[in-house]
């Protein structure tokens, strides 16, 4: 008899995914409101990375589109930012206008050639006359036939677009994705680490004022891009105040504890008693280089429900209730991902405080002790603080976050331990390796388990003290390693979809599950 079996749910049991699977194609959006009556009243611009080349011919690419359909235009106008005659009303001629297509409702790629009269470093687009929301994706800048890009991240698939802007007119912008259901934060990059905590700032203004001898609490999941002793510290303020400065003697700031993030999303809580009626808070960030991110942040009063942050969970796009302070860390909305790596022995047990889809990317299941066996269920979206098994070939994997995923109660056991869980060597499991085997190993008593892993408590009689991974039965799940068929056999994939050329992944062949490798 197998010590530990995978079961055979019914297909529509099998998944129990909400939301969509990788993160998706992403793009940036400028919210231009109103439609106004000059198109250059409102621009996106880029700057590029280096400046172009008098008498060169360059190519302009951009896919674009907008949220209504419009009469509008856009126009891509390359400027000499330096130039004292880089304006388009004084009868510039450092800057060259280039065709004014109308975007459609649809994605469509736009090329404009030209050849460049004066170094530009800038391209602005203008887009005035167009309500609502404009997109834009794969914007690129090269000479024609070259292969050298002029747009860095014009694809925006990284969370970094320091290099977009606006003019004074100031459409807001950020980044979006066609995914369902994604997950987004948002990040500040601070760059280098300064040496004073509130030379950089992320500050989200309230919708309304605090009341003062009231006591609020101020609730926010952050991580950082790389260790570091840099603290975070909230600081509500009175931003009408002459007294709200930190380096003034201040009376109408209130400082409160100042943690040191991890790069592991971790919530964090602060009390206090408001003693003026605030309307910001300012995150202290000054001391930790690179990126910072935030995402579910709450302030309420104690025991209330009514909420002082708008878009909490930065689910919808408009942030313009955030911002920074004059050290100006940039910071942009993105939809985010996880990163983990799978060691050698293809197994790991996984937590974490989002929700996440491992759909296609790599196999999870739920783990249920029953009757003297562990049985795996395979799910493809993981709740958030559930513990779940990953198997996966070794090597680094992008898992994206996604807003909900639908409760794995009913086929999972496993605990995440908080690092204070201590092996009685009678009841508590974890996976570990046994004779080259992978599975679920009885903790000897005073061993801990470390914070983040998971393990399963067993409490009936009979329990081996090794619970491994054996495919000797025959309603197992079977492993193929680079198999793709015997005799003709037909695979379905866990849709009920025929499939010809199954690649890596999970099938059903004959009746039973078959994990190509």
């Amino acid at each position: 008899m197998r010590n530990f079996t995978k079961s055979l749910l019914a297909l529509a049991l099998m998944f129990v995914c909400v939301g969509g699977a990788k993160a998706g194609n992403r793009y940036l959006v400028y919210n231009n409101g109103t439609a106004g009556t000059n198109n250059w009243d409102k621009q996106a611009i880029v700057t590029l990375n280096s400046s172009l080349v008098p008498e060169t011919e360059y190519v302009i690419k951009a896919k674009i589109k907008v949220e209504t359909a419009t009469e509008g235009k856009v126009q891509p106008v390359p400027i000499f930012s330096t130039s004292e005659n880089r304006d388009q009303w004084n009868n510039s001629t450092d800057v060259q206008y280039l065709a004014d297509p109308v975007p459609t409702t649809e994605f469509k790629e736009y090329v404009w050639y030209f050849t460049a009269a004066y170094p530009h470093d800038k391209i602005q687009f203008f887009i005035g006359k167009i309500g609502g929301k404009v997109y834009f994706d794969d914007v690129s800048v090269k000479v024609n036939g070259g292969s050298a890009e002029f747009v860095d991240n014009g694809d925006f698939e990284l969370p970094d677009i320091e290099n977009w802007g606006t003019n004074w007119q100031g459409p807001s912008f950020m980044m979006e994705t066609d995914t369902p259901n994604a997950d987004f934060v948002l990040i500040y990059n601070n760059g280098t680490a300064g040496t004073n905590n509130w030379d950089k700032q992320a500050i989200v203004t309230l919708n309304s004022s605090l009341v003062p001898e009231t006591e609020y609490v101020i609730k926010a999941k952050i991580k950082v891009e790389t260790a570091t002793e840099g603290k975070v510290q909230p600081v509500p303020i009175f931003s009408t105040s002459e007294n709200r400065d930190q380096w003034n003697n201040s009376t109408d700031v209130q400082y409160l504890a100042d943690p040191v993030p991890t790069t592991e999303f971790k919530e964090y809580v602060w009390y206090f008693t408001a003693a003026y009626p605030h309307d910001k808070i300012q995150f202290f960030i000054g001391k930790i280089g690179g990126k910072v991110y935030f995402d579910d942040v709450s302030v309420k009063v104690n025991g209330g429900s009514a909420e002082f942050v708008d878009n909490v969970s930065m689910t919808e796009s408009n942030i313009t209730n955030w911002g920074t302070n004059w050290g100006g860390p940039s910071f942009t909305r993105w939809d985010y991902e996880e990163n983990i790596t799978v060691g050698v022995d293809r197994f790991m047990t996984f937590s974490n405080i989002k929700n996440l889809s491992v759909d296609g990317i790599v196999s999870a299941y739920g783990a249920k002790y029953s009757a003297g066996k562990v049985v795996l269920t395979p799910i493809t979206a993981i709740p958030a603080n559930k513990a779940v098994i990953i198997e996966a070939d070794a090597g680094p994997y992008a898992i994206p976050a996604i807003n909900s995923a639908a409760s794995i109660d009913d086929v999972n056991d496993l605990l995440v331990s908080d690092g204070s869980i201590t092996g009685d060597g009678s009841t508590i499991y974890a996976l570990g390796k046994k004779d080259a085997k992978v599975g679920f190993i009885k903790v000897k008593s005073g061993v801990k388990i470390p914070a983040g892993k998971a393990y399963l408590v067993i409490t009936s009689g009979g329990a081996r003290d090794f619970l491994g991974f054996d495919d000797d039965d025959t309603t197992a799940l079977t492993l193929v390693n680079n198999e793709k068929s015997t005799v003709n056999s037909v695979y379905f994939n866990l849709a009920g979809q025929r499939v010809a050329q199954p690649t890596k992944g999970l099938y059903i062949v004959n009746g039973k599950k078959v994990i190509i490798k």
